[in-house]
């Protein structure tokens, strides 16, 4: 027979039932947390970042039981000192519940914790495709079609010259989340229709290079830098978005693009870069024409051998060359492994650049893309490889030079060569986000106009033309 006062029976029965309303607290907690822990794939929560930062990490994976269990001790002790200071005893029933839900909910925010890092973001991680060449690929006749995947995967691509007959299949049967699926043996100047198989990415199209001179237009801008700040604000314009509207509206035939560098505030962390891949890939602009990366310092921030860069881009080598009609391109990564930072081409490279310019001496039209420009306003040489590009800009006829990192704009003529420097390509920190801008470069058999363009008005900042 229970003999005990109801007044304290009540106060026993609140008291239980407050210990418990606590521990649900916990759970609700651990569940939000979990929830936006995978939601932001932790980048919220961790640094430094790993090295290089391609899925969950030990720490990532126990950060919400550890949290978890620090809560639960704060609201043990609060049941404790609760029951200490009313002087009433719980039940061991209500005690036994109180710590199985505790254990429960620990064990949950372990278990969540580790498939919120290895499991959920790649349920929303699809980005692509976007087109690239591999090194030594010949654009006339070859592209590479990249994407990541939510799972690792084998990668095939089904293709041919009408979206009802992608008769042609082309596969890389290593299991990866980074797909770089390479197609060659293309016609010249023949636009072709492909999809990726077991994608959301539906059919998508590219045209092969001509052979011969052509009329064309690229775009060229540096540092956009989409996610910094991170996480991105919904309202942050999307640039490739921008530049695609507006060079159809110029009725304009796009070619291919180049980002001369810092493509991703950190290079180390990839969710970042699935921002810059979602950039790209939106209104088809890196799906329908041929994209080109330099090399950027972000993209070797905290991770100087470019590890994420290769993952994502089917780059053997970051300096390299390609040709489409009558314009010669020449890439340029002036990092080396004694300074991933800043320093002289190395020598063997230096030379093979010599080489190649020296074997297309006679394209109509030569252009250099590297991330730190050689000069700046007035002319003067700045720091790092500058002398050696302008070296070979004089020794060989470069056209014109492009380049980033200033987060500012300018564009001088020196011994015949155009040098212009573009660092306002979508960056947080140029301290005025409405001055964005990208370069939109014409080329004819017989010359070269490139406006500098606000991407926000559309308007046409610069201009200057160079004749062949």
């Amino acid at each position: 027979m229970n003999t005990s006062n109801p007044r304290d029976r009540k106060k026993r029965i609140a008291l239980q039932a407050y210990g418990i309303f606590l521990v649900a607290i916990g759970v609700a907690f651990i569940v939000i947390f979990y929830v936006f822990f995978a939601a932001s794939n932790g980048v919220y929560f961790v640094w430094p970042y790993d090295y290089p930062q391609v899925g969950p990490t030990l720490v990532q994976s126990l950060f919400p039981a550890a949290l978890g269990i620090t809560m639960f001790a704060a609201l043990l002790f609060v049941y404790v000192a609760i029951s200490n200071f009313k002087r009433v005893k719980a039940n061991k029933a209500a005690n036994i519940t109180a710590a199985m839900f505790a254990v429960l909910a620990i064990s949950a925010g372990s278990v969540m914790g580790y498939f919120a890092q290895s499991t959920i973001p790649t349920w929303y991680y699809d980005a692509g495709p976007y087109l690239m060449w591999s090194n030594g690929q010949d654009p006339t006749t070859g592209i590479t079609v990249c994407w990541h995947s939510a799972a690792s995967t084998a990668g095939s691509v089904r293709y041919g010259t009408a979206p009802d007959l992608l008769a042609n299949i082309a596969s890389k049967y290593e299991a990866t989340q980074f797909h770089h699926v390479r197609i060659d043996g293309l016609t010249p100047n023949t636009t072709y229709f492909y999809r990726v198989d077991a994608s959301p990415f539906g059919i998508k199209q590219f045209t092969t290079a001509p052979r011969d001179n052509a009329s064309f237009s690229i775009v060229v801008w540096s540092d956009p830098r989409q996610n910094d700040p991170f996480p991105v604000p919904l309202s942050r314009p999307n640039l490739p978005a921008i530049m695609a509207s507006q060079v159809r509206a110029a009725g304009k035939y796009l070619a291919f693009s180049i980002c001369t560098g810092d493509t991703t505030a950190r290079g180390v962390d990839f969710e970042t870069w699935k921002l810059y891949l979602n950039d790209i890939s939106t209104s088809d602009f890196a799906s329908n024409a041929s994209h080109v990366v330099a090399m950027g310092n972000h993209e070797r921030h905290d991770d100087t051998g470019g590890i994420n860069l290769h993952k994502f881009y089917p780059y053997d080598s970051t300096t390299f060359t390609f040709t489409w009609g009558q314009l010669h391109c020449i890439v340029i990564d002036p990092w080396n492994a004694s300074n991933p930072y800043w320093g002289d081409i190395p020598a063997a490279t230096y030379s093979w650049l010599q080489e190649e310019l020296a074997r297309h001496a006679s394209s109509t039209f030569k252009a250099v893309f590297v991330h730190p420009p050689p000069l700046n306003g007035a002319g003067s040489f700045l720091d790092g490889p500058a002398a050696q590009i302008t070296r070979l800009c004089n020794d060989f006829n470069v056209t014109a030079v492009f380049s980033g990192h200033y987060h500012s704009y300018w564009r001088v003529l020196v011994n015949g060569t155009t040098y212009i420097t573009n660092g306002l390509g979508g960056n947080a920190n140029n301290g005025n986000l409405s001055d964005v801008r990208y370069c939109r470069v014409d080329i004819t058999s017989t010359g070269m106009e490139i406006s500098t363009i606000n991407a926000f008005t559309g308007a046409i900042v610069d201009f200057t033309t160079i004749t062949a």
